[in-house]
This record gives structure tokens, C-alpha cells and sequence, in this order.
């Protein structure tokens, strides 16, 4: 009977001991989460300064401290990603062919993203549209011929949310200036495919960026394992009654793309 007890008392306090390291956990898990969160409306209160020189640089980390929650933040223009449901179709295939796709596969991949083939609906709108635009880049990987290829190293290049047919030298990523020097170098479209639309009113981290669709990401950073990202993705409208329009803004989490290094890109 001693025995039973001992063994009882000793379950009971390892499973008491177990759920306070999970509370414990969970409450860093939230205190990192705020942080990040706190991070974005500071970062949206700055970028909103009629002061150009007050904002915090577009392209380039700061560090900034909440709480006692260290973060990076990155700000970056959402114009210098490719938007896979209204760019230009020469755009979209200079930036496949780039990244190594053969043309067979491109031109099935880009039917397959026009057209909504099967697979993509769960991304799509809830009428059962197939043809609807994709409410995020996540719905590529639902697409058979997308699936098929790196598509999980080509999201942090494309987005859903600008509407654009094309992208901005001076925002574009690694693999968008990869997409742009093809596309230049094989003369698609006709088109002067490398602008630099800063040129004439000066560097990037000069210029307003009201009315431009930006995405924040706020990762922290500390002593501990604990690690939270959170990402807006808006526009600053300029309007007093409606300065913001948040198009997206969640936590997210850190997967590894160790497979992206092994990509092989053609010679540009």
C-alpha cells in the first residue's frame, strides 16, 4: 500500500511539475508574441510620420526592444514582389526560367495558375469560383505543376497583394532581379524591364511610402528557445479616418528551406 502511494504521489507531482513548464512555455510563447505585435504598430505608427526622415529605412533590419523582448524588424516595399495573379505573363515566365523551370513546365504552370485547375480551390474564394484570383501565395502550393517544383523557395518573391503587373527594381528581391535581368536579357515583351522609378526623387529610404502596399515582419530574439514572427502586410492610406488597411497580419512560424540552397539557377 506504502508502495501504491509512493508511486501516486510521485505521478502526481511529475504530471503537476510537466504542466507547469508547459504554462511557463505557453506564457513566453504569449509575452514574444505581444512583443512582435507591438513591434508592427510601432513600426506602422513611424512609416505614418509625415516626416520622410523619420521612417524607419525599407529594406534594411533595425533592432528595436519591448518589454524586455529583443526583435529584429524588417520593413520591405510588397511592390518588389512579383503578384502572381495580375503580373505580366512575360514577367512570370522570365522569373520560372530563371529559377531553372523548363519551358514545357512553365507554360503548364502559368495554365494551371490562370485557369484554377484542381487543387487550388481551398485557396480560393467560398462561391467555388476556380477562377477567382489566389488569396494567398500559399495557394500555390495546391497546384499540381507548382507542386512539382520549388515553389516553397520562390514564396518570400511573390504575393497576392499589390495588383500590379510588375515589380520595382529597387524593391525587387534576389530572385526578382534574376526574373528581370532575363527577362531583359532576352528582350521579352519589348519592354524596359529594369527601372529604377527612385531615380528621380532620390534614394529609396528618401521617398513617402503612402499608398504603397508594405510588409512588416517582427521576429524576436533572446536568452531563450522561444522564437515569434509576426507579419502585417498593409497600406498606409494617408486617409486620417482610415490611415491603414491591413490586407494581413498573423504570427507565423520559422520553417527551415534547407533544400532552397541546393536550387540550381541558370546563367543570367
Amino acid at each position: 500500500m506504502l508502495l501504491l502511494l509512493s508511486a501516486l504521489a510521485a505521478a502526481a507531482a511529475s504530471i503537476a511539475r510537466t504542466n507547469a513548464i508547459l504554462t511557463h512555455r505557453a506564457l513566453e510563447i504569449a509575452q514574444a508574441q505581444a512583443a512582435t505585435d507591438a513591434a508592427i504598430v510601432d513600426t506602422i505608427s513611424r512609416m505614418s510620420d509625415g516626416q520622410v526622415s523619420r521612417h524607419p529605412a525599407v529594406g534594411s533590419p533595425r533592432d528595436w526592444e519591448f518589454d524586455g523582448v529583443k526583435m529584429a524588424v524588417f520593413v520591405s516595399d510588397e511592390a518588389g514582389r512579383i503578384d502572381v495573379n495580375t503580373a505580366d505573363r512575360d514577367l512570370l515566365l522570365a522569373f520560372l526560367y530563371s529559377q531553372g523551370v523548363d519551358e514545357n513546365s512553365a507554360g503548364a504552370m502559368l495554365d494551371q495558375l490562370r485557369r484554377g485547375k484542381s487543387g487550388a480551390n481551398s485557396d480560393r474564394p467560398a462561391d467555388g469560383n476556380n477562377h477567382g484570383p489566389l488569396q494567398t501565395v500559399d495557394g500555390l502550393r495546391r497546384l499540381p505543376a507548382w507542386r512539382a517544383q520549388h515553389v516553397d523557395c520562390w514564396l518570400d518573391s511573390l504575393t497576392v497583394y499589390t495588383g500590379l503587373p510588375g515589380i520595382t527594381a529597387a524593391d525587387a528581391s534576389a530572385q526578382g532581379l534574376q526574373a528581370l535581368k532575363w527577362a531583359k536579357a532576352h528582350q521579352l515583351g519589348g519592354h524596359d524591364w529594369i527601372v529604377d522609378r527612385n531615380a528621380a526623387s532620390g534614394a529609396a529610404f528618401d521617398r513617402s511610402m503612402l499608398g504603397e502596399v508594405l510588409r512588416i515582419v517582427a521576429t524576436s530574439s533572446g536568452s531563450t528557445d522561444v522564437v515569434a514572427t509576426s507579419e502585417w502586410v498593409g497600406r498606409l492610406t494617408g486617409d486620417l479616418r482610415k490611415p491603414i488597411l491591413t490586407m494581413r497580419w498573423e504570427h507565423i512560424r520559422s520553417e527551415p528551406r534547407s533544400a532552397c540552397n541546393g536550387t540550381d539557377n541558370p546563367t543570367l
